[in-house]
């Protein structure tokens, strides 16, 4: 019986080492990023009023935010925390009473936007002004009369307005095709920033056209010129889950792989709530605290980089979600993983190329076979620490190479001709 449980013992022994020996992952040289450039990383509902203090503005800087979004509404609300917030090099996006778009009617009305802008323009902290949140068709109109008049007297500064995702119903878009209603809201407004938002990870599942709103943000910031911002969910509800990090990198990256050029948060500080968000009521650091601000040191020390990129292409291993490609026949990796992916491809300003490889699994990691279907001198990853250091040339075995990726998360390379 002894020798019996011996062997079973040396059988299972033997297994782990032999599935340990073959998947070694290729070790790359990286690509060190050390010039520091401002990414707009937003904390939607930041310091209340009551917490516009030197402790709590310290907490959002070291969470790696870079703007931050309050309802204040009053002058001298705002003007406070735009002092403190200078000092913790913070920008904001400032709401005002007097920012009312449902109300834009008369003379009286550019007479408020001259007010705002006098008020705050000024301030270093300032990035821009709150205009509304998931509008309508409807408002589009408006929207644009205080987009034109603001950038005429303040280019400066940027007006804030969200749109809603593409599960939003037609009473609520105004109109019964979401890309026609992002296509209005481009040609009408003509923003200056493209945000959207879209919570894909449910209690009881997947929305399965996350992949389609991204596709056509996108498409619509790439014909007019315009960066995008995406959105994280980082707060628990009766329908949204606890924010794993996994959930958080998956959010974080597919945008990233997209193209975004800023991510958002939902919520930093719970909003009439008792759930803790990233802080809690009381504006305690909670376990999602140190999950994004390990995610967010990441995009800032990329940052750089992140910035000069623009969105060539975006591929799906299979299952292809809806409204994506499939990686063409041609594609520069032939791509065997344990999970589906993402691919963004993309381009810096010196015509060299990227690929963002993200796990669309949010809860496992997985591990990814590439071989090269052509030649090419090197491949670099993009760091995402200062303290990470490769010991390694990068040289691949037989155009071939090995990676593993954590649930959700993703892995820039830079690929050199």
């Amino acid at each position: 019986m002894r020798k019996r449980f011996l062997l079973i013992l040396l059988f299972f022994v033997l297994l782990f080492v032999c599935s340990s020996e073959n998947f070694k992952e290729t070790i790359f040289p990286l690509l060190k990023v050390d010039e520091e450039v401002f990414f707009p990383i937003v904390a939607w509902y930041g310091p209340p009023v009551e917490n516009i203090t030197e402790k709590d503005f310290k907490n959002l800087s070291d969470c790696n935010f870079t703007i931050s979004l309050s309802f204040y509404r009053t002058p001298e609300i705002n003007i406070k925390a735009l002092k403190l917030a200078e000092k913790y090099n913070i920008k904001l996006i400032i709401n005002d009473s007097r920012l009312n778009p449902s109300k834009f009617n008369s003379e009286s009305s550019y007479n408020d936007l001259d007010s705002v802008i006098t008020s705050y323009s000024s301030y270093t902290a300032l990035f821009g002004y709150y205009i509304v949140d998931e509008p309508g068709l409807p408002l589009f109109l408006n929207l644009a009369k205080i987009v034109k008049y603001i950038n005429t007297k303040d280019f400066q500064h940027y007006c804030y307005i969200n749109l809603y995702p593409n599960y939003a119903d037609e009473g609520q878009l105004g109109i019964s095709n979401y890309k026609n209603y992002v296509e209005k809201f481009m040609e009408i407004v003509s923003p200056r920033i493209l945000s959207f938002d879209n919570y894909p990870i449910l209690k009881w599942g997947f929305r399965v056209d996350f992949f389609k709103n991204l596709e056509i943000i996108r498409e619509s910031s790439l014909k007019y010129n315009v960066p995008f911002w995406g959105f994280v969910r980082s707060l628990e509800t009766a329908k949204y889950p606890f924010p794993e990090e996994g959930h958080l990198r998956f959010q974080v990256y597919s945008n990233l792989a997209y193209g975004a050029k800023g991510i958002q948060y939902f919520e930093y500080w719970p909003n009439k709530i008792t759930i803790p968000a990233i802080v809690t009521t009381e504006g305690n650091k909670t376990l999602t605290y140190y999950k994004v601000q390990k995610i967010n040191e990441e995009i800032l020390f990329m940052s750089s980089i992140l910035r000069s990129l623009k969105s060539i292409d975006v591929y799906h291993t299979e299952p292809v979600p809806v409204g994506c490609k499939p990686i063409p026949a041609n594609f520069i990796f032939k791509i065997n993983s344990s999970k589906p992916l993402c691919i963004g491809y993309l381009k810096d300003s010196n015509n060299d190329d990227f690929y963002l490889l993200v796990n669309r699994d949010f809860n496992n990691y997985t591990k990814v076979d590439l071989t090269l279907t052509e030649k090419i001198r090197e491949i670099i990853e993009v760091a995402r620490s200062k303290n990470r250091v490769s010991k390694t040339s990068g040289k691949l075995l037989n155009n071939n190479f090995r990676i593993k990726i954590s649930a959700g998360d993703g892995r820039l390379f830079k690929v050199i001709r």
